[in-house]
């Protein structure tokens, strides 16, 4: 999912409930999805011009007001104010703005803020409380989610409309990268077929292997001659031996079961070996609970049925 946030605040008025609003959006965002502090303004720079390209360059921006958000702007009105000048930015250029309100904080009145600022009073507002903290930011985290995916939406259909009509130029490989990075048809379409039929062709191969091997440990290994008291003198494909000396022999005359049974086993082996992959960090996915509980539950799953397969074993011994 794609989409930016950036969170405007000030840290001497709810700085800490920001720093928990953060690390709850972290669990859902990844990091490069974030933005939070300006602290890279190099000397010399306009800092107008980069709190806008930075706020430009976000798609949300939450504005976290505390109980003295007001009252630093009214007296910072003749200084240069970045929260201001971030909150106006993103106004004036038609960027979501969410107000959250936190600690039982009251929206401005329109009178009391600036003309640049007199917009974002009548913008629908979050409301964020210690006591009800994790239900509120969850519905936060939901109304996001809910938002990026109708833009991803809205942008897929312009590609289509642009590729209708510009069909003999978009017929050649996309010409930068750039439009690679933000068009959800390269990924949703030609990444995602591409990665299940690479992934379906490795599971074969895999399921394969293990079913050759586990033929191979029944035939070669459990029904070697070693294993009996009067082996087979002819050999051959299914040799005919008799009177097991061990737990290899017993097993090798249970039949085709036998190999059926440890095929399985090998296949089960190897799914838990193989780590999911994912192409963003260890962190990312831990942070996603659903993803993260799925995986548990897989790997549960595995053990029962490896469980279930040695214990035929032991029964067919």
């Amino acid at each position: 999912m794609t989409g930016k946030i950036f969170i405007s605040y000030r840290r001497e008025d709810s700085s800490w409930f920001t720093g928990r609003i953060y690390d709850r959006l972290a669990k859902h965002f990844s990091e490069k999805q974030l933005f939070i502090d300006i602290d890279s303004i190099a000397p010399g720079d306009d800092f107008i011009n980069y709190i806008e390209e930075s706020v430009n360059n976000c798609d949300i921006l939450l504005a976290v007001i505390g109980q003295r958000w007001l009252e630093t702007i009214q007296s910072k009105s003749q200084e240069v104010d970045f929260v201001r000048l971030e909150i106006s930015a993103a106004l004036k250029n038609n960027i979501r703005v969410i107000p959250i309100l936190v600690e039982n904080t009251k929206m401005p009145l329109d009178n009391d803020l600036p003309d640049e600022l007199k917009p974002l009073t009548r913008k629908n507002a979050f409301f964020v409380n210690l006591v009800s903290f994790n239900s509120e930011t969850e519905t936060l985290v939901q109304t996001l989610k809910k938002f990026f995916l109708q833009k991803e939406v809205e942008i897929k259909q312009e590609i289509k409309l642009g590729q209708v009509e510009e069909e003999p130029v978009l017929n050649q490989k996309f010409v930068s990268d750039d439009l690679n990075k933000f068009n959800p048809t390269h990924y949703l379409n030609s990444g995602s077929n591409n990665k299940k039929k690479n992934y379906n062709v490795s599971f074969w191969l895999m399921c394969g292997g293990c079913f050759s091997g586990g033929y191979l440990i029944w035939r070669f290994v459990l029904g070697s001659m070693y294993n009996f008291r009067q082996p087979d003198p002819y050999g051959g494909f299914w040799p005919n031996n008799f009177g097991p000396k061990n737990l290899g022999g017993t097993l090798y005359q249970r039949g085709l079961i036998t190999p059926i049974l440890i095929s399985l086993m090998l296949i089960i082996i190897t799914l838990l070996i193989i780590k999911p992959k994912n192409n963003n960090p260890r962190k990312e996915l831990k942070n996603n609970d659903f993803l993260y509980f799925s995986i548990s539950v897989s790997y549960s799953i595995y053990f029962i049925i490896l469980g279930l397969i040695l214990s035929i074993l032991f029964i067919l011994s």
